[in-house]
């Protein structure tokens, strides 16, 4: 964070509070993926869509859903705790491997997608703060008065990826940041939650003094 933090409240970094992410993997069916979802009594087997909804789900005693698709790929989405995520894909495997329907390699379990918000805990003027952020202009979208947020597309020149590389090709990797006139910033597309911080740091170092009061739709 910038020196000039202390105009914020608090750190906005530990304001994170992640809503959802989506963790997978891909194992090798022993057993045709049709039969083993139409066997294995804990899936619930349904029709694979072309949206890529999973040809069977598992509900989660607490939240969250374990989708299993033709393809080998497994994935859990609707959970807001990586570590809880990936250990849900991980017995979900290991359950699997006990039926007898997949191979006994090791499998590696990769954060797909992270999203979350956090709060600068001050009003932001989006119109001038839409000139500061270091990014090309053609990927941020201008201040919209009636949804009042500044859209952001943050690809992965910009991230240093290097410290979160799992032997992904993340050169395609793109995160989307709003930014809110009360302040509120929301991230999607993150990989790793160090990213969510980088997010967060990349948007409140960018704010300046100017920046700060009431939103777009009432600066001039």
């Amino acid at each position: 964070m910038s020196e000039d933090a202390d105009r914020f409240p608090r750190d906005p970094r530990r304001t994170l509070l992640v809503d959802n992410v989506r963790v997978e993997t891909e194992v090798d069916f022993l057993v045709p993926p049709a039969e083993t979802f139409a066997t294995v009594d804990w899936i619930d087997e349904r029709a694979e869509t072309d949206d890529g909804f999973g040809a069977a789900v598992h509900e989660l005693d607490d939240e969250g859903v374990v989708r299993f698709y033709t393809s080998g790929m497994i994935d859990c989405i609707d959970v807001d705790d990586p570590v809880g995520a990936c250990t849900a894909l991980g017995s979900a495997v290991e359950r699997l491997r006990e039926s007898g329907v997949v191979s006994e390699r090791r499998y590696d379990r990769r954060i797909s997608n992270m999203s979350a918000t956090a709060v600068l805990g001050v009003p932001v003027r989006l119109n001038r703060l839409y000139h500061l952020l270091p990014v090309p202009k053609g990927d941020v979208q201008p201040p919209d008065e009636g949804s009042n947020s500044l859209d952001v597309v943050v690809e992965s020149d910009a991230v240093p990826i290097e410290r979160y590389n799992d032997e992904r090709d993340l050169d395609s990797m793109t995160m989307r940041v709003s930014v809110f006139g009360t302040g509120t910033i929301q991230i999607k597309g993150a990989r790793h939650p160090d990213m969510l911080e980088w997010a967060v740091s990349f948007v409140a170092e960018s704010v300046t003094p100017e920046c700060l009061g009431a939103d777009a739709r009432l600066s001039t």
